[in-house]
């Protein structure tokens, strides 16, 4: 994956690229050079006495020959550098073709990664939002609690004396019950007694 300053890479690819072209062109001139120098002439046989006329007809045939392959080899340099030129022009673009793409991929997996966070940030907000309501929920609701405990011990005290008193005061009830009906069968038994006895007497 390709990462760092963009800027930065597509100055560098285009400056090396650049020296690349600057340093092909050179090589072309260079061969250019070269090849425009002829080759030596080989050796010639002699000949007895030639014409003048022909000596200056063949020396102008070869200046023609040279400045023509003179003329073709610049010509081929020319062609060669427009070519690697082209050549270079053409992987130029490629690279800054990949290294926009590149660009506009990270910029998208940044706006992602941007929209995921905001989405975060926005369920934590209302998580705690929702805490704080249960926190002041909890703060009333422990008052109540303890105020409604209290209550409660003070019932349940109230209620257990009451029923103390409930139970003895059936166990006293039950006693002046037990006490009054043994009065009575005794006062019953006095009053048979009484009554035989003045039975008894009258006969």
């Amino acid at each position: 994956m390709w990462s760092g300053d963009r800027g930065g890479v597509v100055t560098a690819a285009a400056t090396s690229l650049e020296d690349l072209v600057k340093s092909e062109m050179e090589e072309s001139t260079a061969r250019a050079a070269t090849s425009t120098n002829p080759p030596p002439p080989p050796p010639r046989k002699k000949k007895k006495d030639p014409p003048p006329k022909t000596t200056t007809t063949t020396t102008t045939t070869t200046n023609g020959v040279v400045a023509d392959e003179k003329k073709n080899a610049v010509e081929t340099a020319r062609q060669e550098t427009i070519a690697k030129e082209a050549q270079v022009r053409t992987a130029l673009e490629e690279q800054q073709r990949r290294v926009r793409e590149e660009a506009q991929r990270l910029a998208t997996i940044d706006a992602e990664l941007k929209k995921l966070s905001a989405k975060e940030q926005a369920d934590i907000g209302i998580l705690r939002a929702q805490l704080e309501e249960l926190d002041r929920k909890l703060v009333w609701v422990s008052r109540d609690y303890k105020i409604k405990e209290q209550a409660y011990h003070k019932a349940k005290d109230e209620y257990e004396q009451l029923e103390a008193r409930k139970r003895s005061m059936h166990e006293h009830l039950a006693l002046v019950v037990l006490s009054s009906e043994k009065r009575r069968t005794e006062k019953l038994n006095d009053l048979l007694a009484k009554m035989s006895r003045h039975g008894s007497s009258s006969s």
